[in-house]
C-alpha cells in the first residue's frame, strides 16, 4: 500500500470530489452526463462548491508546472493537494493500487491535454438525440443546458468558435443558455432563427406539426423569420410566438402556462377553456385532437395532472364535459352526443 500525508480538509475534499472526474472536467474532456452531474452538485451542495473553487485555484496555480514535457505525475498530484490544504495536524490514509492508478491517470490526462490542446483541439459536428421513449438532458461545451423532447435532435459544432453559438434543432427543446454577450446563441429551425445572449426558453418545431412555437421563461429572445416574411419578434419572459404553417402568419402571444409540461410532467388548469386544454394535450403528447363542435371549445375546466397518461387525462376531460371520443388512424375526434 502507498501512503500519502493528508489533513482534515484534504479528507473532506477527497470525500466530496473525485480526482479523476475533476481532471476530466478541468481539461474539457468530461462527457455531457458527467458535466450535468457536476453542475447539479454545484447547484445543490454549498460544501461541494467551496471545495471545487479550491480545486480550480490549485489547477490554475499549477499551470506553469504542467508546461514541462517531463511530467512527474506523483509529484504533480502531491503538489496540487498541498495547494488546496491548510497546515493542520496530518493524518495518514492508505490508498489501494487501483486508487493510486486512478489519481495518476487523472493527473496525466490533464497534463497531456494542457500540453497539446493548442495544437490538437478538434472541432467536431456533435449530434444530440432523444429517442421516442424518453427525454434527454445535455450540457454543451459553453455550459448551456438543454433538454430534448422525445423524437428530437440537435446538431452543432463543438466547441463553439467564431462570433456565434449556432445550433440546428429538429423537434422540441428547452434551453438554459450560458450568458456570453460576445457570442450570441442562435437556434436554427426550418424557416426561423431564435437569437439570444443568455436566457431560458422553449422551441418547438416538429416536422409534422401545424405550428412553430417559442416560449420564454426568462430573459429576452428574438424570433427571426428566414423566409419571405422578413419578420422579427422580440419576446420577454411570459411571451410566446406561434407561426401557423397553413396561413403563414407569425403572431406574438401569451405563453401557454403549461409549455414546460412535456419536460416537467405537470399540467395545471384553472378555469381553462377546452380549446387551450386541447392545445396543451396535443403539444405535450404529440397527438392530434379534433373537436367537431366548436361551441364546446369555450367550456372551462380546472385540475392538476402529474405524470399521467394521455388516455387518463382524455377520459377526465370527456367525463367533465360529457364528451365521447374516437381514435381514427391516430387522430382523436372529440364529440358530444
Amino acid at each position: 500500500m502507498l501512503l500519502i500525508e493528508t489533513n482534515d480538509l484534504e479528507m473532506k475534499t477527497k470525500d466530496m470530489i473525485d480526482e479523476v472526474m475533476a481532471a476530466k472536467i478541468l481539461a474539457g474532456e468530461a462527457s455531457g452526463e458527467e458535466q450535468m452531474l457536476h453542475q447539479n452538485k454545484l447547484i445543490a451542495d454549498v460544501q461541494y462548491r467551496h471545495e471545487w473553487k479550491e480545486w480550480e485555484s490549485a489547477w490554475k496555480q499549477a499551470d506553469d508546472a504542467f508546461l514541462y514535457q517531463s511530467i512527474d505525475a506523483e509529484a504533480a498530484y502531491t503538489s496540487m493537494m498541498k495547494k488546496i490544504t491548510k497546515a493542520k495536524t496530518p493524518k495518514r490514509i492508505s490508498l489501494s493500487f487501483m486508487q493510486y492508478a486512478a489519481i495518476f491517470a487523472g493527473v496525466a490526462l490533464f497534463a497531456a491535454v494542457w500540453l497539446f490542446r493548442s495544437n490538437s483541439e478538434k472541432i467536431i459536428t456533435a449530434t444530440y438525440e432523444a429517442d421516442m421513449l424518453q427525454l434527454k438532458e445535455f450540457v454543451l461545451t459553453d455550459g448551456t443546458k438543454l433538454t430534448l423532447n422525445k423524437g428530437s435532435k440537435l446538431v452543432c459544432s463543438q466547441p463553439f468558435t467564431g462570433s456565434e453559438r449556432r445550433v440546428r434543432l429538429s423537434g422540441e427543446a428547452w434551453f438554459d443558455v450560458k450568458p456570453n454577450s460576445d457570442m450570441p446563441f442562435i437556434v436554427e429551425t426550418d424557416g426561423f432563427e431564435v437569437q439570444v445572449v443568455g436566457t431560458s426558453f422553449n422551441v418547438r418545431d416538429f416536422s409534422n406539426s401545424k405550428t412553430f412555437n417559442v416560449e420564454v421563461e426568462s430573459g429576452v429572445v428574438d424570433v427571426v423569420s428566414l423566409g419571405g416574411l422578413n419578420e422579427r419578434l422580440r419576446l420577454v419572459a411570459g411571451d410566446g410566438a406561434v407561426y401557423y404553417r397553413d396561413s403563414k402568419v407569425l403572431d406574438k402571444v401569451k405563453a401557454n402556462p403549461n409549455f414546460m409540461a412535456w419536460k416537467t410532467g405537470r399540467m395545471e388548469f384553472s378555469d381553462t377553456p377546452l380549446s387551450e386544454i386541447v392545445e396543451t394535450l396535443n403539444r405535450v403528447y404529440n397527438r392530434e385532437i379534433v373537436v367537431n363542435d366548436s361551441s364546446i371549445l369555450d367550456e372551462r375546466m380546472g385540475g392538476t395532472f402529474t405524470d399521467n397518461s394521455f388516455e387518463h387525462i382524455l377520459s377526465v376531460v370527456c367525463r367533465t364535459f360529457n364528451l365521447n371520443y374516437e381514435n381514427d388512424k391516430g387522430i382523436v375526434n372529440l364529440y358530444r352526443n
